[in-house]
């Protein structure tokens, strides 16, 4: 493909993507399935564009939208709000976590020809749910604060979790092994090394602002500190994602404890240049997402659509007891009830295991990318129907809310 033609696309694609947020204001249909079925239609079905094209600018792009997109939801979240969320956001995850991880390994592993690890480790691959799609969702919901809190930080937890609880199952092969205690203990180490990095950079940052803001063009310059911080973070073996949430979280609430003397803040000029930074890297993540899925195997789709029906269902019940028995309203919990896409990690990771060239990645990867998919399909379908649709009383009486509730 010539670089004109590229470029012509882009440019059509960024008016295109501005022309999705009025569909979705008509009709509830999420941007993210259209974006994603175009990707699937330009890529695999009509060989417009490969993965080849992008080369490694691809990769980097997805962990550049990663980074931006975490930062920029962290500055929307109030400490008071997540401490409030904490033990909601926890009791979602971690049962979350688990239920995904039995259910897949349970599905998966007639493809492994019995082995429990190989499906457990399909099930670590898929276990959380996606930053780059749960937070532009629930920004374009307008969620309350709660429940909005909620999801972006199970979101951006459970992208570690899938990363730790992967490797650790990778470990029980090493003549080593690995433990719970030593899994536990990764874990712990990740989010508090991370958030501690997160943190020291936003008072870093904090201090320097001022002077830094003094320079000719400088509003991107936070930006650029979110990736020296991401960098940092994965380098020193924790999660880049973590730093970049609780950095921007330090920007957004460091205002509130220093008293007496003045602190900068994030401007509006700057939150507008963040969002619209977003919006682009999060229409060029989902039409990626779309090219680099390429399925074949029809046992597999046929698996993963009913594996993530299922898991649909069961989150229906998850939410009810970690949610609707905490204090949030119906829509909210019914909203989150919908909100498990896969995306960025599980298709990382499971490139990664073809790279090492473990045996049965290929299988693992297929799996993997067809949940992705069905997944993201299934989210953006539900939406709209359990949101004010058809399917809203039917959630409201499985999870014991009578419909004036809502």
């Amino acid at each position: 493909m010539s670089i004109s033609l590229i470029l012509l696309i882009l440019g059509l694609f960024y008016f295109f993507a501005h022309a999705l947020i009025f569909v979705f204001k008509k009709t509830r249909v999420p941007d993210v399935l259209i974006l994603v079925i175009l990707g699937i239609l330009f890529g695999p079905l009509l060989g417009f564009v490969s993965l080849e094209d992008f080369g490694k600018a691809g990769s980097v792009l997805t962990v550049i939208a990663l980074a931006v997109i975490l930062f920029e939801s962290g500055t929307t979240l109030q400490l008071k709000s997540v401490a409030q969320s904490l033990f909601s956001t926890l009791a979602l995850t971690l049962t979350t976590v688990f239920v995904t991880i039995a259910v897949i390994a349970t599905g998966t592993l007639i493809f492994f020809g019995g082995d429990w690890h190989m499906a457990l480790l399909t099930g670590a691959i898929l276990c959380g749910t996606s930053s780059a799609v749960v937070i532009p969702m629930v920004q374009s919901l307008k969620l309350s604060e709660r429940p909005g809190t909620i999801l972006i930080l199970e979101s951006a937890l459970t992208d570690v979790l899938c990363i730790i609880l992967t490797f650790s199952f990778l470990g029980l092969k090493s003549e080593a092994g690995a433990n719970i205690t030593g899994v536990l203990q990764n874990i712990f180490t990740s989010f508090a090394f991370a958030g501690l990095i997160g943190i020291l950079g936003g008072f870093f940052w904090l201090w320097v602002w001022n002077k830094v803001r003094q320079l000719p063009t400088s509003i991107f310059t936070t930006i650029a500190f979110v990736f020296v911080l991401y960098g940092l973070g994965e380098l020193l073996g924790v999660s880049g994602a973590i730093v970049a949430l609780c950095f921007g979280m330090t920007l957004a609430n460091t205002p509130l404890f220093v008293k007496g003397r003045e602190v900068p803040k994030i401007s509006d000029e700057e939150k507008r240049f963040y969002q619209e930074i977003v919006f682009l890297l999060k229409t060029f993540f989902f039409v990626y997402l779309g090219i680099s899925i390429h399925i074949s195997d029809f046992g597999i789709i046929t698996t993963s659509i009913i594996l993530v029906s299922l898991l649909y269902f069961l989150r229906i019940w998850i939410a009810r007891f970690t949610l609707t028995k905490n204090g949030c309203d119906s829509r909210d919990a019914k909203i989150a009830a919908v909100m498990i896409p896969k995306g960025l990690a599980s298709a990382v990771l499971s490139s990664l295991l073809i790279q090492q060239g473990l045996e049965g990645a290929e299988t693992i990867q297929a799996i993997v990318f067809s949940v992705i998919i069905y997944s993201i399909v299934l989210t953006a379908i539900l939406v709209p129907l359990v949101d004010q649709g058809r399917l809203s009383g039917l959630y409201d009486r499985l999870m014991g809310r009578s419909s004036q509730e809502s």
